[in-house]
């Protein structure tokens, strides 16, 4: 069977192996107070080397996975990177039976000369994941005016983590500087990541309508710029697996790896989950949340065109409805919006492709999941009715 080629090239198009993911929040405390931040609970409390290092050695030296990936995680991580120093130097001072990989989640405020020279000499098992909105308007709005502070490490970061996204999160506010915070990122020679806030954000019926209005806006300039520029890394709103819808949904399939191939330890030493389901950012934290299918009566899911590729998460679901399973629909529209144009951008790739192809029949053959995907996507129409007309 031929091997469907790779038109849309995203972050993680490469990972092949699926590494545990152990986050460790090794303080709670923050230097920013960012407008969309679901950590709403955030005391004093770090987190031990002692205590790091027992997770660390408990999880390679047992359990299924071969590999494990080590997120140092807050608050803000970067306000403990005297840990975080000792605790990699210390890793890196025995042997391991497993693969492994740090990161470190950070605004990207607090670099320095001395430990930027120390995050370059270990960047081969180490890296950091920088939040960047884009554009200074967007990133000063949100993110506690500290735009030039961060934009100073990107060449930095370009120089030592060129292939490792900067992460735009997007509200109301944000959203209309998307696409230029996009190209901005992409300035720097660095490849751009595009998250929607999924909290109950986004205001009355016709704020959200505005919102939604202006992302396909957004979403459009994004498949021209990314279509004039295909050796770019694609973010995720555009690279939506449409050819998964020709799988059936099962209603017990979760969507993330939270609680199977991932576990985050808070400053204390308790196991939950992930982080959204931590007395750091959960009303109703729970080690052990609730996973129960929803009748008909309770979820309009089941109905809709895109379940099978929809990204529910299960922290959000959980402390909306006290259920993981239960689906929470403040992003919905917006993750509609984000299939069709991934549609959209992967149809005028395959297009492209199967024009210059010596072998169109076979291109067509090897393309057929995603055609299908596009087609199936297409015919059901997830969009309003004025969306479809306009087309």
């Amino acid at each position: 069977m031929t091997e469907a080629p790779t038109l849309i090239r995203t972050a993680t198009s490469k990972q092949k192996e699926i590494a545990q993911t152990v986050m460790l929040v090794v303080t709670e405390k923050c230097n920013l107070n960012c407008a969309y931040c679901y950590e709403k609970e955030k005391a004093q409390r770090i987190m031990p080397v002692e205590m790091i290092q027992e997770i660390i050695s408990r999880h390679m030296g047992e359990g299924e996975f071969s590999s494990v990936s080590f997120d140092f995680f807050g608050g803000e991580a970067m306000l403990e990177f005297e840990t975080i120093q000792t605790v990699v130097e210390w890793f890196h001072a025995r042997r391991w039976n497993k693969k492994h990989r740090f990161t470190i989640s950070t605004n990207g405020t607090l670099f320095t000369e001395e430990n930027k020279r120390w995050l370059a000499a270990n960047r081969s098992c180490l890296t950091p994941m920088v939040s960047f909105d884009g554009t200074k308007e967007a990133h000063d709005l949100n993110r506690s005016q500290s735009y030039d502070r961060v934009v100073q490490h990107l060449p930095f970061l370009r120089e030592n983590w060129p292939q490792q996204p900067v992460r735009i999160t997007a509200n109301a506010q944000a959203i209309p500087h998307i696409a230029a915070g996009v190209r901005n990122i992409h300035s720097f020679g660095l490849v751009a990541e595009v998250a929607i806030v999924l909290d109950d954000v986004w205001g009355s019926a016709e704020e959200l309508q505005r919102s939604l209005d202006e992302y396909e806006k957004q979403l459009t300039e994004l498949i021209d710029h990314f279509e004039a520029n295909p050796d770019l890394l694609v973010p995720v709103i555009l690279s939506r697996q449409v050819q998964g819808l020709l799988s059936d949904h099962t209603p017990d399939k979760a969507f993330c790896g939270a609680g199977k191939y991932m576990v985050c330890y808070t400053p204390d030493g308790s196991a939950y989950p992930c982080h959204r389901f931590t007395p750091l950012c959960s009303s109703r934290p729970s080690a052990l949340p609730t996973a129960k299918i929803p009748s008909p009566a309770e979820s309009p899911c089941p109905s809709c065109p895109v379940i099978a590729i929809c990204p529910t998460c299960q922290g959000n679901n959980w402390e909306a409805n006290a259920n993981t399973s239960l689906r929470t629909t403040f992003h919905c529209e917006f993750f509609k919006r984000e299939a069709v144009a991934s549609a959209k951008l992967a149809l005028r790739r395959i297009e492209k492709h199967i024009a210059e192809s010596p072998s169109p029949e076979e291109a067509l053959k090897a393309l057929a999941p995603q055609i299908l995907g596009v087609a199936m996507l297409m015919k059901a129409n997830p969009l309003p009715r004025k969306h479809a007309e306009a087309e």
